[in-house]
């Protein structure tokens, strides 16, 4: 990659894991202030105490649901032998970034790599290909 698409392609991953990280927070945030109405509602009984704390626990047993259904999801991927052919097409937008200074979205030219992989630490598949003008 150039040196100006490279540090594009970096300071739109620090974008996207900061939303991420956002929504996060915010989804905690949400939770938090209306963890004792949802308790009250959902799990009524005779005690807000015991209320709020199934409130709580529902939403721990839901955070921790995620990583255990994605590994459940690849060791049942893996041991079934099942696989799919998946076609993704790519235009010039998708390698654009938004230059300030002239108001618009720009497509730089360069050698790109394309990898696909189950997580960023198991790339299964890469390729090259160079964008021209």
């Amino acid at each position: 990659m150039t040196a100006p698409s490279e540090r594009n392609s970096r300071i739109w991953s620090v974008i996207r894991v900061s939303s991420g990280n956002f929504l996060e927070m915010y989804d905690f945030m949400v939770f938090g202030y209306y963890v004792a109405a949802i308790g009250r509602a959902f799990f009524p009984s005779g005690n807000p105490f015991v209320s709020l704390m199934l409130s709580l626990m529902t939403f721990g047993a839901g955070f921790l649901m995620r990583p255990l259904a994605r590994r459940a999801a690849l060791h049942w991927r893996k041991s079934s032998g099942e696989t799919k052919r998946v076609t993704v097409s790519l235009d010039r937008r998708a390698f654009s970034f938004y230059d300030v200074e002239k108001n618009n979205w720009k497509a730089e030219p360069g050698k790109f790599s394309i990898l696909v992989g189950s997580s960023s630490e198991k790339i299964e598949l890469q390729g090259e290909f160079t964008l021209g003008q």
